[in-house]
């Protein structure tokens, strides 16, 4: 490996440890946007156990963790395994407000994103904007209910 291609490695490395650890030394803020990107990022990586954890009370109350890990995760939403997810600026209350501990509940989209069912290759894919509700549970976000969008006829 070529010096300049171990140094754009070892950047790259270091930009994503201070990400991770939070430069500021507040780490990654609480807010209800970064709640719904680590449950996807868990859910999407296999830990399942770590996604569960961040699904509130109420719907543990419905789907217990055998359904949720067998299904991997559909019991709770068919977004959940889906191919990828990407936020989209629609959400109920700006990301940075719901740092506030005032807020309680509320709602962000993402674009979700899977192939037909029964087709390959990926790029044959379906795309559709679904709202995920969260609530504050002991100060914590909790991913709490998947539902298609309103107006998807739309386009957003």
């Amino acid at each position: 490996m070529s010096r300049r291609r171990a140094h754009l490695l070892l950047i790259g490395v270091s930009l994503l440890a201070a990400l991770a650890t939070g430069c500021s030394g507040g780490g990654v803020p609480e807010t209800a946007g970064n709640r719904v990107i680590a449950f996807a990022f868990d859910a999407h990586g296999d830990d399942l156990e770590a996604a569960y954890g961040q699904v509130c009370s109420a719907t543990k109350g419905v789907v217990p963790f055998q359904s949720f890990e067998q299904t991997r995760g559909a019991a709770v939403s068919p977004a959940i395994v889906s191919d990828s997810w990407v936020l989209t600026r629609n959400e109920q209350i700006e990301d940075y407000k719901t740092e506030d501990p005032a807020v309680v509940e509320t709602w962000t989209e993402v674009k979700v994103r899977w192939p037909p069912e029964g087709t390959a290759p990926a790029s044959a894919t379906a795309t559709t904007v679904w709202r995920v509700h969260s609530v504050r549970e002991d100060g914590v976000w909790k991913v709490c209910r998947f539902e298609p969008a309103p107006d998807q006829s739309a386009g957003r």
